[in-house]
């Protein structure tokens, strides 16, 4: 009989197999006018893959952790919240990640856990029946009927960002999803953003006026397939203070130029650039 981490390991591969072969199936949204049209940014896409789970596979046992998992970012967690096991936090984006659950089981059972799928909301809140955490099926650009203004202590994107940028209208979707982690992240707390992207992609979009945070990143080498960044967003003031300001005018720009980069040195933080350091530099 396997172990549970070789079940986990197990369920992980055959996931990424099933996930990799929906990839090489046409989008329904595809057409010969719109060949580059990317499944990974539509949430029905998610929601078609988390729903279809193969016959005899129990809710809950598919498994998938995107760029790294508790054991090879553990460390620059608990530094973030200065190892307060009190301290609150919100997954953004949670699919199956077994990464909730390796924080409750070092003692972080303040946790509330978000994705817009709610078959797979569902799946993890069966999953982790023995761990009280909150599961909330949401879309992470609009949480403001869901959740209130500086409510958490840290709040984690792993790999959430890079699938909205394959989003048709990625601009628009990535600076409301941003606005959203800003917003719910308490003043003094941390958004933290994991990302396959270089430095040069992401923090252009981090380092808008609209956003009250200090950001630095922080390589994480390979813990995967591929070379990982974390993007360290402290946040200085207040929601409010900011965006009562300086979100209108963000917001005006990317309905404008919903799929374009953001672009406009007057719209970039005055904030110099994070130095970029290892993983094990931090806290």
């Amino acid at each position: 009989e396997r172990s549970s981490d070789e079940a986990d390991a197990h369920a992980e591969r055959a996931f990424e197999a099933r996930m990799k072969a929906s990839w090489e199936a046409p989008a329904p949204a595809q057409s010969d006018a719109d060949p580059y049209h990317s499944q990974i940014g539509d949430a029905e896409y998610w929601e078609r893959l988390y729903a279809a789970t193969p016959a005899g596979v129990e809710p809950g046992a598919e498994v998938f952790d995107w760029l790294a998992g508790w054991s090879d970012v553990g460390c620059l967690l608990e530094a973030l919240v200065a190892r307060d096991c009190s301290r609150s936090v919100l997954h953004l984006g949670c699919g199956n990640s077994r990464l909730p659950e390796g924080m409750y089981d070092a003692g972080y059972t303040q946790q509330t856990c978000i994705d817009l799928s709610p078959s797979v909301v569902e799946q993890m809140r069966v999953r982790n029946a023995c761990r009280p955490m909150q599961w909330i099926a949401a879309d992470c650009t609009d949480l403001t009927s869901v959740l209130e203004d500086d409510s958490f202590d840290l709040v984690i994107d792993k790999g959430t960002f890079d699938a909205i940028t394959c989003h048709d209208s990625h601009a628009l979707m990535l600076v409301k999803f941003l606005k959203e982690a800003f917003r719910v992240t308490k003043p003094g707390g941390v958004y933290i953003c994991i990302s396959l992207h270089e430095s040069k992609d992401v923090l252009k979009w981090l380092r808008r006026k609209a956003f009250g945070w200090r950001v630095r990143d922080v390589s994480l080498g390979r813990p995967k397939a591929h070379h990982t960044t974390a993007y360290i967003c402290t946040k200085c003031r207040p929601t409010q203070l900011y965006l009562k300001e300086r979100w209108p005018e963000l917001l005006r720009h990317v309905e404008e130029h919903h799929d374009s980069d953001v672009e406009g040195e007057e719209q970039l933080t005055e904030d110099e650039e994070g130095e970029t350091v290892d993983a094990e530099e931090v806290g």
